[in-house]
């Protein structure tokens, strides 16, 4: 099992994905050491509650990372998702919290932050 801590959000921004969504690059400290990762950027609640719901271009190398402006409970679930994910839940500080391994695609069983958390990092299942 790999733990991460999410070091920063670097200003660069790459493209415009067709959905919308902004894409940044971002640096995780791993077990196996630094990776830098281009994520889609959901910070406004309308990009949070959307997500990858309906996506099924989502796959190997494609991320998501939530952002919330503060912390809090954070609980997610799969409906309207056909892919499988790995859900990887941070502090506040980007200090890893927990994983939800492998969720169930169109799945209503919530995944939960094990404590208050701040961002969200959604990677296909199998690579976190």
């Amino acid at each position: 099992m790999l733990k991460y801590s999410l070091i920063s959000l670097l200003a660069l921004v790459l493209s415009q994905h067709s959905y919308a969504f902004e894409r940044e690059a971002i640096r995780l400290d791993t077990a196996k050491g630094s990776i830098t990762i281009e994520v889609e950027l959901a910070i406004t609640p309308a990009e949070r509650k959307q997500g990858l719901m309906g996506r099924d271009d989502f796959g190997p190398g494609d991320a998501m990372l939530f952002i919330y402006p503060g912390e809090q409970r954070l609980s997610f679930w799969m409906k309207g998702t056909p892919v499988s994910l790995d859900i990887i839940f941070f502090d506040g500080k980007g200090a890893w919290l927990n994983t939800a391994y492998s969720t169930i695609p169109f799945s209503l069983d919530s995944y939960s932050s094990v404590a208050p958390g701040r961002y969200v990092l959604e990677v296909a299942a199998g690579e976190a």
